[in-house]
This record gives structure tokens, sequence and C-alpha cells, in this order.
């Protein structure tokens, strides 16, 4: 891939986190969305609350390394 690439896919996946993180979700859960929500440039403003409950269920409050 070239060097522009790179930054561009870098800079899309910084801006996921950011969203994700501006919705209130923790790191562990910011990393889960955004693996579950992987197509999408920022999370749907009403799915915060949805994906931390998820989260909690499926994890009990686990961190996950999402590679």
């Amino acid at each position: 891939m070239c060097l522009i690439c790179h930054l561009l896919r870098y800079a899309n996946r910084a801006a996921c986190f950011i969203s994700a993180y501006g919705q209130g979700l923790t790191s562990p859960e910011a990393a889960w969305a955004n693996h579950k929500y992987h197509g999408h440039h920022t999370l749907p403003p009403d799915m915060a609350l949805k994906l931390k409950k998820e989260h909690e269920v499926k994890y009990g409050g686990q961190e996950i390394n999402v590679a």
C-alpha cells in the first residue's frame, strides 16, 4: 500500500475511536464496538447505550483484545 493509503486508514480508524469515546464508551467497549461496526465511520448516536449493555452481557466487564 502507498503511504497516503496508510495515513487515510489510520485517520479513519482514529475517527472511529474518537466517535466512540465521545459517546462515553471505555477503551475495551470502543475496541469492541469498532470491531463490530467496522464498515461505519462513526457509531450511530443511539447505539452507544445498546453497545454498552451488549458488551457487558457478552464479556461481563472483562477487557478484550481486538487486533
